[in-house]
């Protein structure tokens, strides 16, 4: 294929083919860096809309709200490409907004509250400019966008990107106890598509490796947190049982 090759005239489906050199992949890349496609439009939170646009046609479609699974997403790709600085300013309003979220948490660890009702769930969706909650009912029961955030928190945390004192405790032992109140390997939820709630092998499997995470970072990582997890409002302990090392609560 031509180094000359024009991509604005052509399907992209036919950029690359088996005489495509390495070359070539860079000047697509650059091609697409100049038409913006990897230019993703934030929020002065440093949050991302789910989509962009102005008006109130565009207001009135929702997409302005925030998403916690699309953020992380986002938020994981430019931790990947070493964008940390917005890796982190995604992921550390996604925690103040769910810091903000500590009752709806907390009611469902008491069992305060009845949490087959979604909006009774932390919320998953809000407003992404002042980080409330938005008042539509909406189907907010999704483990996944949950367990996605504890991962990648997990994962700053351990590559020290986030320092000790600046991890909220008091928000990972929420998570923690909460996934065990809910019985999230049999919890039905709506999942990544928000639809009808189910048991998801995709839901089970993102909190599964979320809490994986944050074994590997206590163990082998940040140890100290071992001890601030201890000493949260809902204690977290690391222990063994039946030959696994695992993160436990204590029973009320």
């Amino acid at each position: 294929m031509s180094a000359t090759f024009d991509f604005s005239k052509i399907a992209p489906s036919k950029w690359i083919d088996a005489s495509s050199t390495s070359d070539h992949v860079s000047s697509i890349v650059g091609f697409l860096r100049e038409q913006g496609t990897f230019e993703f439009p934030k929020l002065s939170t440093g949050l991302f809309p789910a989509a962009s646009g102005i008006g109130s046609e565009f207001e009135a479609t929702g997409y302005r709200s925030v998403w916690i699974r699309d953020n992380v997403h986002i938020a994981y790709a430019h931790f990947q490409i070493g964008q940390i600085d917005i890796a982190l300013d995604c992921m550390r309003a996604l925690a103040k907004f769910l810091s903000k979220q500590r009752f709806r948490f907390e009611n469902v660890i008491t069992s305060g509250t009845e949490r087959s009702n979604p909006m009774n769930r932390p919320h998953v969706r809000f407003n992404g400019d002042d980080l409330t909650e938005l008042p539509e009912k909406w189907a907010h029961a999704q483990n996944d966008a949950l367990g996605y955030f504890l991962w990648l928190y997990g994962l700053l945390a351990a590559s020290q990107e986030i320092a000790v004192d600046e991890i909220d405790w008091e928000l990972i032992a929420n998570l923690i106890h909460y996934f065990e109140v809910i019985e999230y390997w049999q919890d039905e939820d709506s999942g990544h598509w928000e639809e009808t709630r189910k048991i998801s092998a995709s839901s089970i499997g993102t909190v599964k490796q979320a809490l994986k995470q944050w074994l590997i970072t206590l163990q082998n990582h940040v140890p100290e947190g071992v001890a601030r997890l201890a000493a949260t409002k809902f204690p977290v302990t690391i222990e063994k049982t039946n030959g696994f090392t695992i993160l436990a609560k204590p029973r009320f």
